[in-house]
């Protein structure tokens, strides 16, 4: 995890009030980093029970990019072994990308 992010953090963490914020905390970085605005959510890949996403957000003028995940049925990702790591963080930056889609054409 690079300065830019932790101080980032620190500083959220200070004007937010949040008293007992520990940048070494895994579990404390991952709820703070759920509460910002998703800027871009972005599945990565698919596992039995849950699937791993990209999510970036922006605090403090810092876009950042963590992964997630979100359960594919009753259990939640933590039951079934998944667990946030801190060295998912990292820095994003924007990028502009084609996307071609196709629908069914009336063939009537």
């Amino acid at each position: 995890m690079n300065k830019r992010i932790i101080d980032a953090l620190k500083k959220m963490a200070s004007i937010t009030d949040w008293k007992d914020f520990d940048i070494n905390d895994g579990n404390c970085v991952y709820d703070m980093l759920c509460e910002c605005v998703v800027l871009q959510e972005k599945r990565l890949y698919q596992l039995r029970f849950y699937d791993i996403y990209a999510i970036v957000v922006n605090i403090q003028g810092v876009d950042i990019m963590f992964e997630s995940s979100q359960s594919t049925g009753d259990h939640i990702p933590e039951d079934m072994g998944w667990k946030f790591d801190l060295s998912s963080l990292s820095e994003a930056e924007s990028y502009e990308e084609t996307i071609i889609s196709y629908r069914k054409v009336n063939n009537g």
